[in-house]
């Protein structure tokens, strides 16, 4: 997102021959890097750690559908079956740093 935002708008809008909406920043490596730091920083670490008021009971939240290569499994009205991913409960007092499943790790 910094790139986006650092260039002024997306490759799209430039393409079409739209007007960049935004003003083009032209930050240094260093510089989005330390804005990179900065937005870390801004981590409530109750956030960080699941603790209250960021708790929460088992989830189960859908995750696509289970398929081979020629067609999704259905159920008995046709419809897809979901796939499920469970996130697993965290009480008051929080669970391990989700840091590492932060989208910021997956650069």
């Amino acid at each position: 997102m910094i790139d986006f935002y650092n260039r002024g708008a997306s490759d799209f809008d430039t393409d079409q021959g739209g007007v960049l909406p935004l003003r083009i920043l032209n930050l240094s490596s260093t510089q989005k890097a330390d804005l990179v730091t900065f937005l870390k920083s801004l981590t409530d670490q109750r956030v960080r750690f699941e603790k209250a008021p960021f708790d929460h009971p088992q989830l189960f939240v859908p995750n696509g559908h289970p398929l081979n290569q020629v067609y999704v499994t259905p159920d008995v009205n046709q419809n897809a079956v979901d796939d499920m991913m469970e996130i697993p409960a965290v009480g008051r007092n929080g669970g391990p740093d989700i840091t590492p499943r932060s989208f910021l790790q997956q650069q």
